[in-house]
């Protein structure tokens, strides 16, 4: 844990309960359930690379000194 005073991060909460679905949740489940466990797990993988990525505005910054303010200005031009 590395959050504040030994709490959790958004991050780590966010991987333990995709941990959580992908071991305990897919293995007692089959069909439906066990797809949508799947599915909700690499939603909250992707949460977690977002949460992790220390580098996301880069492109942001980038795209402004350019004088683009988002990613639609730019493909627009």
């Amino acid at each position: 844990m590395s959050g504040l005073n030994g709490r959790p991060t958004a991050a780590e909460l966010v991987a333990a309960v995709a941990e959580f679905l992908e071991g305990d949740v897919r293995s007692a489940t089959t069909g439906s359930v066990n797809f949508h466990a799947l599915v909700a797990a690499n939603v909250l993988r992707t949460v977690q690379r977002e949460l992790l990525d220390e580098d996301g505005d880069r492109p942001r910054a980038a795209l402004t000194r350019l004088g683009y303010p988002d990613e639609d200005t730019l493909a627009a031009a």
